[in-house]
């Protein structure tokens, strides 16, 4: 189902509801193949609006302006807040099934930024893809994470997103999964991803 420029799939599932964010740049579309490896889970996906993105200096769908992938974002400027916003309003609405927020690239970082800011008591984990925190926090009352990255990813190499995450890192709440692919999935991710929800929900 589309609306509001949100997909949703597999909506009548009661297992857990993952709420999910594409990279930059893409669209829900990307990860329409998570209904068929997941079926008993409901997968939220929002579209990001297209904004002026530093990084490309054109427009392009994004959760927030991005100036550069070496270093971290000020995220009271670049729009992480007006997204998290957002989200805030679909978890609203899902009462029902245990909630997971997720992503892949700058979803990832957009969810581990509203995952670690106000949302800890709403969801029950984070599921980072290729992504990299992109702020520093200092609350250590995170929920359950899982970060997975590419050996080979080239656009977020993990000697940059590793630096980001270091305190994450430190937390027993956290899984970290290094896998052999570059910026993209991998099907190893699939197993983590459904050991992390049986576990988590």
């Amino acid at each position: 189902m589309q609306e509001n420029n949100i997909l949703i799939i597999n909506e009548s599932a009661t297992y857990a509801t993952v709420v999910w964010l594409h990279g930059l740049g893409a669209s829900p579309d990307d990860f329409t193949f998570f209904g068929e490896l997941f079926p008993n889970i409901k997968w939220i996906l929002p579209g990001a609006y297209s904004r002026f993105i530093s990084l490309y200096q054109q427009e392009a769908p994004g959760w927030f302006d991005i100036k550069s992938l070496d270093r971290q974002d000020d995220p009271q400027e670049t729009g992480i807040i007006e997204t998290h916003h957002r989200l805030e309003h679909i978890l609203q609405t899902e009462i029902a099934n245990p909630i997971f927020i997720g992503g892949f690239s700058q979803g990832a970082a957009q969810s581990i930024y509203s995952g670690l800011h106000g949302l800890q008591n709403k969801i029950q984990g984070i599921i980072a893809m290729s992504g990299y925190c992109p702020f520093n926090f200092s609350d250590n009352n995170a929920p359950p994470t899982l970060i997975m990255h590419g050996e080979y990813d080239d656009v977020v190499p993990w000697s940059l997103a590793e630096k980001t995450y270091h305190k994450l890192l430190t937390l027993p709440t956290t899984s970290l999964y290094i896998l052999p692919c570059a910026h993209q999935w991998h099907p190893e991710m699939y197993s983590h991803i459904n050991n992390f929800i049986k576990n988590t929900a």
